[in-house]
């Protein structure tokens, strides 16, 4: 990682831009609440109440590398891709003799004779956006009683459990071009003529040539309720600890997963 390469301007599916800065890495920002209430009641029963409500989102920021490729050939199928290109796109390239790798640092304006080439050796990097919204609400009642059997004690419960969660995720993938180096510096790729001018619209920008090449996205909402019963037993003096217990339980989950950007 390098300053240049923190920070790139990715694109939403609907064509907004998502800007990206992979300085914040993974970055959980959730605000939990709990609350716990007992109360004794009449013949030695215990009430307990435990509820606990979380919200919040937790931010996936990073950078991947695919493997390293040769400038020589990134370049000429870049040039054969802008050969194929028909209408008004065709034609802004119709002067194109090949197609260059500088470092975007050192390129102003569309003259390209006093910018720096590109090593022959680039990195293939792969800029990651994601982004969780995710809530959690949790509800246990209790009710329990202990008592005694001859020489056993036993703490009988019964309870019910319920709870409600969200889950809203998004990521944007990206692909992007550096060199490789302790500081590396992103790489953009420029049609040219014979003069070494910039022909029609770079082919890069901000060292990617695909801002958002896929994504992910998935939107759930599950509950559950249970009921249990459960019976803590001591026998033996202390010697032998059993518990037995049953427990019912419904899940119901509503999940829709999409891709969140289709370049297609």
């Amino acid at each position: 990682m390098s300053h240049q390469t923190s920070f790139y301007q990715l694109y939403n599916s609907d064509g907004s831009q998502l800007p990206l800065d992979i300085t914040n890495g993974i970055n959980p920002k959730f605000d939990i609440l709990s609350l716990e209430i007992s109360k004794d009641l009449q013949n030695d029963w215990r009430f307990v109440s435990s509820i606990r409500s979380t919200t919040g989102s937790n931010g996936f920021y990073s950078l991947f590398n695919d493997p390293p490729a040769e400038t020589s050939r990134l370049t000429n199928d870049q040039f054969n891709r802008i050969q194929g290109f028909t209408g008004v796109l065709g034609d802004a390239y119709s002067d194109a003799v090949g197609v260059k790798a500088y470092y975007s640092d050192t390129v102003t304006g569309t003259d390209l004779t006093g910018a720096e080439e590109a090593p022959s050796i680039l990195a293939h990097n792969i800029p990651v956006y994601g982004k969780v919204d995710a809530t959690s609400n949790i509800a246990d009642f209790k009710l329990s009683k202990e008592f005694e059997v001859g020489d056993n004690s036993h703490e009988l419960t019964f309870g019910y459990y319920t709870s409600h969660y969200t889950y809203d995720v998004y990521s944007v993938f990206a692909s992007g071009w550096s060199d490789i180096g302790e500081s590396a510096r992103l790489v953009d790729l420029y049609a040219v003529d014979n003069n070494e001018q910039q022909v029609g619209p770079s082919i890069t920008r901000g060292g990617l040539d695909q801002p958002a090449i896929f994504g992910l996205g998935a939107d759930a909402t599950m509950r559950t309720n249970a009921f249990y019963a459960l019976d803590h037993m001591t026998l033996l003096d202390g010697d032998l600890l059993i518990d037995l217990g049953v427990r019912w339980q419904e899940l119901d989950v509503d999940r829709l997963t999409t891709n969140s950007f289709d370049p297609e």
